[in-house]
């Protein structure tokens, strides 16, 4: 038999198929991740390139100063280097987050809630995992977006085809792949505390919102 993706219940209000609901929450998660990635991402290149300019030397520019020099000698769109590469991170990424979230909510209110009734903390917990799946699948995505940022690889690498070329098959020392393979999973272990906590926070208070909401 044949169910509606919406159906009424006795107070007349829609409902939404429990069997599609973490369909349309991956999906939105999806798109909203995409569009947040291309209106951000040039100030997350301004940002890394700050922080490089930085760390390289004891003055620090101002924003205004190094957003001028950039588009000045490199374009406008060198702000949107490695940008097909974090879309193509932040669609999966979006439709796993939120979903795998949606699904591990009900696994702990189905096993854990007998044991721990606050339900902020179950969202948190729930979340802290999300963020520890996240961390993982991202790694290798923001290693690549960082080479493309930064300037020290301008020449270097043309695309992001060319970069990962140069990181898994020119870099690595006596033509080892596997450790040019390992070497896009550098940074995971703060990648996956930084999105673990970020992630136990969000949901946990969004958790918190709807728990007052109700």
């Amino acid at each position: 038999k044949s169910v509606s993706i919406y159906q009424r219940d006795a107070s007349a209000n829609y409902v939404c198929d429990p069997r599609l609901e973490v369909v349309f929450h991956s999906l939105a998660g999806a798109t909203a991740m995409v569009f947040e990635s291309m209106i951000n991402f040039p100030l997350d290149t301004l940002k890394t390139r700050y922080q490089l300019c930085t760390v390289r030397t004891s003055e620090s520019p101002s924003v205004v100063a190094l957003t001028v020099n950039i588009v000045r000698s490199e374009g406008l769109l060198s702000l949107y280097r490695g940008l097909p590469m974090v879309l193509c991170m932040q669609a999966p990424r979006g439709w796993l987050k939120f979903g795998t979230n949606y699904s591990i909510q009900h696994i702990a209110y189905e096993h854990v809630q007998p044991y721990l009734a606050n339900a902020t903390v179950i969202h948190a917990l729930c979340g802290f995992t999300t963020g520890i799946i996240d961390g993982i699948i991202v790694s290798p995505f923001e290693m690549i977006k960082v080479r493309m940022q930064s300037m020290e690889h301008q020449q270097t690498y043309r695309n992001t085809a060319m970069a990962l070329y140069h990181m898994i098959w020119k870099t690595p020392p006596c033509n080892n792949r596997w450790y040019g393979l390992l070497c896009l999973l550098n940074g995971m272990e703060l990648t996956v505390w930084r999105n673990g906590v970020w992630h136990a926070i969000y949901f946990g208070s969004m958790g918190k919102q709807k728990e007052a909401s109700d």
